[in-house]
Parts: structure tokens; C-alpha cells; sequence
């Protein structure tokens, strides 16, 4: 009877050492999600802000402006740029008329 108990006992030990470490890993893993998801909403902050200083950017080719552009309303940029995006189109093809 005795050695079910210490047999029970180290069943009961293991189970909560295991529960235990579990618990460390998975608070982790919130910590190292939640670092994440604000590490790619900068990413994404920062892709939209270059693409909106190739749009604005009289140094660089057209094309590559137009192609900044495009990305730029697909990633749901909006506002002024968007508004200036669609004014450098619209005179880029009239002057290829």
C-alpha cells in the first residue's frame, strides 16, 4: 500500500511540475505574441510610409512611383497621398496620349 502512495504522490509531483512549466511557457508565448503583433503593425506602419515617400518623390521614376502607388491603395492607404497618386496617373497617361 505504501508503494501506491509514493507511486501516486510522484504521479501527483510530475503532473504538477508539468502543469507548472506549462504555464511559464504558455504565459511566454502571450508575451512573445503580443511583442509580435507590435512588431508587425510597424512593419506595416513603416511599408506605408516608404511607399508614400516613393509616391511623393520627384527624384525617382514615374514608374516606380505609379508601382509605389498601386501597393499603397491595395494596403488601404488613403487621404492626400492617395488623392496624389491618382493626379500623377492620370497625368502620366495623357502624356503617353
Amino acid at each position: 500500500m505504501t508503494e501506491i502512495l509514493l507511486y501516486l504522490g510522484s504521479v501527483a509531483g510530475a503532473i504538477t511540475a508539468i502543469l507548472v512549466l506549462t504555464g511559464r511557457i504558455l504565459s511566454r508565448l502571450k508575451k512573445f505574441a503580443k511583442q509580435f503583433n507590435i512588431l508587425q503593425e510597424h512593419t506595416e506602419e513603416n511599408y506605408l510610409n516608404n511607399l508614400r515617400i516613393i509616391i511623393m518623390s520627384p527624384d525617382m521614376p514615374i514608374g516606380e512611383r505609379l508601382k509605389a502607388g498601386e501597393k499603397y491603395i491595395k494596403k488601404g492607404g488613403n487621404g492626400e497621398v492617395k488623392a496624389f497618386y491618382k493626379k500623377l496617373l492620370q497625368d502620366y497617361l495623357e502624356s503617353e496620349e
